[in-house]
């Protein structure tokens, strides 16, 4: 009895492990496949997005199209439910930088930044030293001694400096331009297939969607994307995406 309760316990760490395993190489496949390649790395919520952000159903052309892809596709995945939670910081994914919620909202990146305002003749060192460790949502304006910087917006030498200092930090900061989110993935018994749905926040604006993959050849191959959905937001002060100053030091 006790050696059947310990194969029985080692079944139930391997298969846990195996589930671990195969989660871990469908989000990065993903993450290779469908996220920009131009980033250093990616913004993601640790929390796993939920219901009802994303509704599943299949239409009747989309279940053609994709048994003509995989006639062996198990159609009871689309309709099981993806309520379940998930820590995404419990797997080595690699390339990625977690959000919490708590922290940051989830519909969307900060529509404003904070600045620091730096000497003017700064040297370039610390200037990029400054730079490079800077919080999110940061830009690095230089000032002048005589400058106002609570005068910002009247100042046009200072107000160049703040839309130059901005558009850097766009350019080189674009990771902070995408928040993601992912659920946690439903696999099939067999773990060949696999539905999971992703959303990707941008500021001002969201999309995301479902996305049915097959494992074949020790890979990932993706089936079919459904389900899309969209977010925009509206702010009434300003245009959405117009440099907006929340704070400065």
């Amino acid at each position: 009895m006790k050696n059947y309760i310990l194969l029985l316990s080692i079944f139930s760490v391997l298969n846990i492990f195996g589930q671990d395993s195969m989660t871990t190489s469908l989000v990065e496949s993903i993450i290779d496949n469908d996220f920009p390649k131009d980033f250093g790395h990616y913004l993601l919520f640790k929390e796993g997005l939920k219901e009802p952000i994303i509704n599943d159903s299949l239409q009747k052309f989309q279940i053609r199209e994709l048994k003509l892809l995989d006639n062996n596709f198990p159609l009871d995945l689309i309709y099981r439910s993806n309520e379940e939670t998930i820590d995404w910081t419990n797997y080595s994914l690699k390339n990625i930088k977690y959000l919490s919620s708590d922290e940051y909202k989830s519909f969307s990146p900060p529509l404003g930044k904070s600045i620091i305002f730096v000497r003017f003749n700064i040297k370039r060192g610390k200037y990029d030293s400054i730079l490079r460790y800077k919080k999110h949502h940061t830009i690095v304006v230089k000032k002048k001694l005589l400058w106002n910087k609570t005068k910002i917006w009247e100042n046009k030498k200072l107000n160049e400096e703040l839309v130059k200092a901005w558009e850097i930090d766009e350019e080189i900061n674009a990771e902070e331009n995408i928040y993601f989110q992912i659920s946690k993935p439903i696999f099939s018994k067999d773990h060949k297939y696999a539905k999971i749905s992703i959303f990707e926040n941008q500021r001002c604006k969201g999309e995301g969607y479902t996305v049915l993959y097959r494992y074949h050849n020790e890979t990932w191959e993706m089936l079919l994307r459904y389900n899309f959905v969209s977010t925009k937001i509206w702010t009434s002060h300003a245009k959405c995406g117009n440099i907006q100053i929340i704070g400065t030091n």
